[in-house]
């Protein structure tokens, strides 16, 4: 129990990571407004029979950045859940996302 307990405030956590992180990297850009605020989190306990590393899960739909490598072109693609990726959490339709 405790490791789950441990593992379901992590994304908090990373939360008030990136959080700081940007509000420094606004401020080093002078005027930058967050419009809105996306956290993928690649390490979390979506149930307390599941866990997801180096993933994150997501609703079908939704569109998700690709990362290739620095310097080159963020991607984004939709996510459907008829594609391999796909799985059922808790009676709710999710995809896998891959880290990188």
């Amino acid at each position: 129990m405790q490791f789950i307990s441990i593992a379901k405030s992590l994304p908090q956590y990373n939360e008030s990571i990136h959080d700081w992180f940007a509000s420094h990297v606004a401020k080093s850009l002078g005027s930058c407004i967050v419009e809105k605020k996306s956290i993928n989190h690649h390490y979390c306990m979506p149930t307390s029979y599941s866990i997801a590393l180096g993933t994150y899960i997501e609703r079908p739909g939704v569109a998700v950045p690709i990362f290739y490598r620095p310097g080159k072109s963020i991607f984004l693609f939709e996510t459907d859940k008829s594609q391999s990726w796909g799985i059922n959490l808790a009676g709710e339709d999710k995809i896998l996302i891959p880290h990188g």
